[in-house]
């Protein structure tokens, strides 16, 4: 999949997250595609951020354009298979400025994770690796169909502003929102709960 597409696959994310997403949330959700890892099954596209140097792996975007499918249910197992893999939790975070995010809550919980705290933006998640629960039989269909919505003249020039700052930017350094989200988690949880 080429860079183009899965700014794409981003900025549809952050249009099935937020009723009327900013230029900001559009240009980070067009951004983190291009540094992460990506699963997916049918209609469902999931891209984690995973680091040897991180404890975590971080759940950047999930969503599917057909709800109550199953299809993000089987892109989660994925991950979680990934997780185990690794050895390592799972950190989300779930807006609390989308009207999405009392189904995005329900979704995570039924999947395993525990809300470990709030702030005046997000509910955090955590999947503490010791409890991944997957089912036995394994569904590893993963689609490689780009997942796609109608684009404005203003989405498109927001792609290719991600694709120049993914190439200026030091590949090296964790992304805005993971270090946001570490931060978080290492204020506000006791060591014990998380190492």
């Amino acid at each position: 999949m080429n860079n183009l597409s899965k700014t794409k696959e981003g900025i549809t994310a952050a249009k099935q997250i937020y009723s009327s997403p900013s230029f900001m949330q559009l240009a980070f959700d067009a951004f983190y595609p291009l540094i992460s890892k990506r699963f997916s099954y049918a209609s469902s596209v999931g891209y984690i951020y995973s680091n040897p140097k991180l404890d975590q792996i971080y759940i950047i975007l999930l969503y599917s354009l057909q709800q109550r499918k199953g299809h993000s249910t089987e892109t989660i197992n994925q991950i979680k298979r990934f997780a185990i893999a690794e050895s390592k939790d799972i950190v989300v975070t779930v807006s609390n400025k989308s009207e999405f995010s009392d189904k995005a809550r329900a979704f995570y919980e039924k999947n395993g994770f525990e809300c470990i705290g709030t702030d005046m933006n997000h509910y955090y998640y955590i999947l503490k690796y010791e409890k991944i629960q997957i089912p036995t039989v394994l569904c590893d269909e993963c689609s490689d169909t780009i997942i796609l919505d109608k684009f404005s003249l203003r989405e498109k020039t927001i792609s290719y502003l991600a694709i120049v700052a993914y190439h200026i930017r030091m590949r090296n350094t964790h992304p805005i929102a993971i270090e946001t989200m570490n931060k978080w988690i290492r204020k506000n949880t006791p060591q014990e709960n998380y190492d």
